[in-house]
């Protein structure tokens, strides 16, 4: 546990190693380009409606940074419809607009519509190309439902060089080279090492207290 948020900053520096950082980014710039198109066009966004579509991925966002370890994989949904939610609103609200005016439809809700979705695509490919590699699959597998069977194959788990760093207090932690994920490592093992990071008690199960 940590009495403070000390981590903040070496989280933020991690940010651009992550893909969901320019996804979300990129999820961002889509939904404040449709609601800024939107507000020049006179439609009326009903904000308090908007807010409300919003709570849960507000809520569940907030919880995941203050109270979980926040890493992205655990809360895909919330946070990227933080960005999703609002670019849907703002391009079905265009297309309502143009509905009800000239029969001559407008492109842009199209067109933005045609961005947001070659943004997911382009993510799919760009992970399926770069972090699937098929030569690597060896481990066998099999799902079952019911009489059902299906085999299929995986890439099993590789545990990572690591080096023991010795932390102020004595503790010494594990810490792996050339990457930032520590898989099979454990326990003490993180790709950010803190200096002030002390157990709590004289057990691993008693916790942790990170103090500057």
């Amino acid at each position: 546990m940590t009495d403070n948020w000390s981590w903040v900053p070496t989280w933020l520096k991690s940010l651009p190693a992550q893909w969901e950082f320019y996804e979300l980014g990129l999820l961002a710039l889509v939904a404040i380009v449709a609601l800024v198109i939107a507000r020049s066009r006179g439609v009326t966004l009903r904000s308090r409606v908007l807010l409300a579509a919003l709570a849960p991925s507000i809520v569940t966002t907030v919880i995941w940074f203050v109270a979980a370890p926040p890493t992205f994989r655990m809360a895909w949904g919330p946070v990227f419809s933080l960005a999703v939610i609002p670019a849907a609103w703002a391009i079905h609200a265009l297309y309502a607009l143009d509905r009800r005016g000239s029969a001559a439809r407008s492109r842009i809700p199209a067109a933005l519509a045609i961005v947001s979705a070659l943004a997911l695509v382009s993510l799919v490919a760009f992970c399926s190309a770069t972090r699937i590699n098929p030569d690597s699959m060896t481990e066998q597998r099999t799902m079952a439902l019911g009489p059902v069977r299906l085999g299929y194959a995986v890439t099993p788990i590789q545990a990572q060089p690591v080096r023991n760093v010795g932390v102020a207090s004595g503790l010494v932690v594990l810490w792996p080279e050339g990457t930032d994920q520590c898989w099979d490592v454990y326990p003490l093992c993180t790709p950010w090492p803190e200096l002030d990071l002390t157990l709590l008690g004289p057990d691993l199960q008693d916790g942790f207290l990170l103090s500057k």
